[in-house]
Order: structure tokens, then sequence, then C-alpha cells
């Protein structure tokens, strides 16, 4: 599976260290780090969703109730891609050559170039994911697996 930049916030429904999905309850992957001496714990579902909690209650283990969840929409490899298009954006010598460097991006922005020449250009790069329900606007119960996004919007340019 790809982990999954466009957002996306959920609500997720704990019991027991699990999370719900059309009435089953599926074990959380935990991720224990030791952050400046100190001992937090992350959560996150199989599809990527990772649970969002105060860094207070992040020093205990998961509780059971209702939690915001967040997913990004990127592949793995995503990362190394961005990195490098971050690197060589500062370098652009104009609007057309950064248009193409941030092609590549595969994290979900907004981009808005001018160069000395008096180009201005916009351009979106990244996933946009497809949901059947709902504007993305506003969390929804990720236990109902309807919710979930259905693939990405197929790249256009013009």
């Amino acid at each position: 599976h790809k982990a999954v930049v466009s957002t996306q916030s959920t609500g997720e429904n704990i019991r027991d260290g699990k999370y719900e999905r059309d009435g089953d309850f599926l074990p959380l992957t935990e991720r224990i780090v030791d952050i400046a001496g100190e001992t937090y714990y992350f959560y996150d579902t199989v599809e990527g969703n990772t649970l969002e909690r105060s860094m207070e209650a992040s020093k205990q283990p998961i509780r059971d109730g209702k939690f915001l969840a967040t997913s990004f929409a990127m592949p793995l490899e995503g990362e190394i891609i961005m990195t490098e298009v971050f690197r060589k954006l500062p370098f652009c010598k104009n609007v057309e050559e950064a248009g193409k460097v941030v092609a590549r991006n595969l994290a979900g922005v907004n981009f808005l170039f001018a160069d000395s020449q008096g180009n201005i250009a916009y351009q979106q790069s990244g996933f946009v994911p497809l949901r059947s329900t709902a504007t993305g606007l506003v969390p929804l119960p990720a236990w109902d697996t309807a919710n979930h996004w259905k693939g990405y919007c197929q790249v256009t340019t013009t």
C-alpha cells in the first residue's frame, strides 16, 4: 500500500488499541519515540491516518475514544522527490525552469513564481484525492470505509 501531500482529516473510533473499520476493530501501529529524554506514543492506521493528540496526551499510551486523524496523499518515494524539488528551486533562472522543477513535486502544494523578466506563473502540484462523498472541508468518520479516498484525480496540464 502507499503511505498517504494533499491532506485528509478523519475521525477514528479507538477501542483497546484498535481502530474501527466497518464494524471490525483492527490493531493500530504504535510508534514509541524518545524526544529530549521523554517517551511519546504515536499511532497510525494501515491507511496512513496518524492520530492527532496533544504532546502531553502523547506521553501516555492511547485511551479509548474518538480522535482526529490526518493522512497525506503522497507515495513513500515522494519525500525524496520533494527534497530534491525544494533543493533545486532557489537556483531556477526563470518561471519556466521553476515550473519544470516543481512538476515532479508529489506534495499538494500551490506555487506562485515570478522572475526578473516580469513573468508570473501559478502551478498546483501533487496528488488530489477522489472522494465519493463530501468536500474534504470537514473530518469524516474513517470507521465507515465509504468515506475513504477512491484514488486520485487525473493529471492535466494547460
